[in-house]
């Protein structure tokens, strides 16, 4: 039999409880905020029904509730939400770039992912999983979403949660809002749209997909001898 020598780089079960570690922290955040909210908005729903039951809808503290429950809803709880979304993807993005720069370090490679060019951060991880770890994660299932959702992220922080209806994205995130989150215009000739994050659902469906896809990375990856 031939001799083959251990490989400089592989995953182990660590790697993977690691991923495991850090999804169930986010999860655990969320719900706990999520869960703040909704108590935030019950106690207040609460109040105000019990005031209405005694005083005409002119009364300073029904508007005053009412304008702190749309607070909440309209204002507190998008914020957070997108703050999620950037974070989850800052996440993404980080581990993926930590496994390229340690395969690279370990294998003594003359490139980082960071000599590679590309349109974002994650163009270059993709070419570097793809050309240095015979990754083509372009193939993977879960790469449209991660993809959509990088677009998505950029919008957030880059556009004030808005796409204008000229963008070149807008047909993919309309696509990709699909039973996830919603486009608003304030009226029929508006020239962009508002990103609402409605459904709490979608942050849940963002970690478990970035999950499996890191995942997969790390199941699918064969150290060369």
């Amino acid at each position: 039999m031939d001799y083959r020598p251990e490989p400089n780089f592989y995953f182990d079960g660590g790697d993977l409880f690691y991923v495991e570690l850090s999804i169930i922290s986010f999860r655990n955040y969320i719900l706990l905020v999520e869960k703040s909210f909704d108590e935030q908005k019950k106690n207040l729903s609460e109040k105000y029904a019990e005031h209405y039951k005694n005083l005409d809808n002119s009364d300073l503290f029904l508007h005053t509730t009412t304008s702190e429950l749309l607070e909440i809803e309209q204002e507190f709880i998008q914020r957070f939400r997108k703050s999620i979304v950037i974070q989850i993807f800052s996440y993404l993005e980080s581990e993926l770039k930590s496994i390229c720069n340690t395969h690279s370090d370990s294998t003594k490679s003359i490139y980082t992912v960071n000599d590679l060019k590309g349109n974002s951060d994650l163009d270059k991880v993709k070419k570097y999983l793809t050309k240095s770890m015979k990754i083509e994660v372009g193939k993977f299932d879960l790469w449209p979403f991660i993809n959509n959702l990088r677009i998505l992220r950029n919008k957030i922080v880059h556009e004030n949660s808005t796409i204008q209806i000229n963008d070149g994205d807008l047909k993919a995130i309309k696509t990709f809002s699909n039973n996830k989150f919603l486009l608003e215009s304030e009226n029929p000739n508006s020239e962009f749209y508002n990103i609402v994050f409605n459904n709490q659902d979608f942050l849940d469906e963002c970690l478990n997909k970035i999950e499996s896809f890191i995942q997969e990375i790390m199941k699918d990856y064969r150290p060369f001898y």
